[in-house]
């Protein structure tokens, strides 16, 4: 692949790390039409890969004190949330691409993330991660948030911790009435599975989505780099990296900063 990407090797060293990458070189004939198009596509998908990282290693099953607890979650949701926005707008952008008439290889690109996408099953509960990225993550609205109000449970948290440095303060009033009383909203007329939530629903399709955005990124670097240049020369370097650089199944990202300068 030209696409560069690393793969954790546990032997009896150091954590090591192969990154495959295109060699340096000049081209010096007319890029493939489409090339320069993708190039917003490359940052998103960079973009909600390392969102995806800091999401999957901001949550954990570790037995938390109540405060703890809430301060995990807040930053856990927060960087979810984030990563959501992200995947709807890839995918928004994706379905315009699919709709246009496009005679050149990034029409194979589009068809390809239009299929998947509803191979997937991501069309359905689309209007859900609309709504959250609308409403909750990139806008607000106070009369909005007064409609999820009757919706709010009585297991909600309302308080607000106030912390020195003061960057560690937080509060999750604004997950509890924008975002998860948004979601019973949004389900409170919807027949789930036993044991299943809003919430669950919602979390199904960003793991999904996620995926989904990695192989049109596969498919995007066949096409547009290795069916166009296929002597494209590739470069393997090692790199020895330390534990604290490469997480695994009980990593967990820092929750609070001790640096007193963010006073």
């Amino acid at each position: 692949r030209a696409q560069c990407y690393i793969e954790r090797v546990e032997a009896f060293g150091p954590r090591m790390a192969r990154c495959k990458k295109p060699a340096r070189h000049h081209v010096r004939r007319p890029l493939p039409n489409g090339l320069t198009k993708r190039v917003t596509h490359k940052i998103r998908h960079s973009l909600i890969n390392v969102l995806g990282r800091l999401a999957y290693y901001s949550t954990n099953d570790i037995d938390l004190s109540p405060t703890l607890k809430a301060a995990v979650t807040h930053q856990s949701l927060t960087i979810i949330r984030c990563l959501s926005a992200k995947l709807f707008e890839f995918s928004e952008t994706m379905k315009k691409q699919a709709a246009k008439s496009n005679e050149d290889k990034t029409d194979e690109i589009s068809q390809f993330a239009s299929f998947e996408f509803a191979l997937r099953g991501l069309e359905e509960n689309y209007n859900i991660i609309r709504n959250i990225r609308d409403f909750t993550t990139n806008h607000y609205s106070i009369d909005r948030v007064k409609q999820n109000l009757p919706h709010l449970t009585d297991q909600m948290h309302l308080d607000l911790y106030l912390a020195e440095p003061e960057a560690n303060s937080f509060s999750m009033i604004g997950d509890e009435m924008s975002f998860q009383g948004r979601i019973n909203r949004m389900f409170a007329s919807v027949s789930l599975e036993e044991g299943k939530s809003g919430f669950d629903v919602w979390w199904k399709w960003n793991l999904t989505a996620w995926k989904w955005t990695r192989d049109v990124g596969t498919k995007t670097n066949k096409v547009l780099l290795l069916d166009n240049f296929p002597n494209l020369s590739i470069d393997v370097i090692e790199l020895d990296l330390p534990d604290k650089f490469v997480g695994d199944r009980d990593t967990v990202i820092p929750v609070f900063t001790a640096e007193t300068n963010l006073r």
